[in-house]
């Protein structure tokens, strides 16, 4: 429980290091929220002299809460205030033209995004419709159009960033 609201995690809370040997002790950092986390680590000898050089170490931890973040980077038109608008070129019945949409992980931590589609006879999503950026990585998502009748045709998607519920 107080990991959770610490964000820190000391794994083997105690254990025996025979004399001039080493042991390893995982810590693990698991922010709740976005904000700078910071704790001291203490080792303290049991049973051993209150020498201060000798009777204990310290050292600092710290750590940086962060949320997966995506930002579209393309296309940069907007068909309302909330709405980004990838528009196709006038484009022959039958005949294809490809546009991309290009995301863009500005963040600290890898970042997985999924699109919404509904299906629609005259757009197809070529490849994945879900994929993992690493941080400061782009990645693009070709769209592909193929009128089946002539007029303006419209296809709605939606894209969302996983395990970030403020996106």
């Amino acid at each position: 429980k107080q990991a959770e609201q610490f964000g820190f995690e000391i794994f083997q809370k105690s254990v025996k290091i025979m004399p001039h040997e080493y042991t390893y002790v995982k810590v693990s950092f698991k922010p709740q929220i976005m904000a700078q986390y910071a704790g001291v680590f203490e080792a303290i000898v049991e049973n051993g002299e209150q020498n201060a050089k000798t009777h204990k170490l310290i050292f600092d931890l710290r750590g940086e809460g962060a949320l997966p973040t995506l930002k579209i980077d393309k296309p940069r038109d907007w068909f309302d205030e909330r709405t980004l608008q990838l528009k196709f070129p006038k484009t022959r019945v039958l005949k294809s033209s490809v546009l991309s949409i290009l995301l863009k992980n500005d963040g600290m931590v890898p970042a997985s995004c999924r699109f919404d589609l509904n299906p629609n006879e005259n757009f197809r999503f070529l490849k994945e419709s879900s994929y993992t950026l690493a941080p400061k990585t782009y990645h693009s998502f070709d769209i592909e159009f193929t009128p089946k009748s002539p007029g303006p045709k419209q296809w709605s998607i939606s894209v969302c960033t996983l395990l970030n519920p403020y996106e």
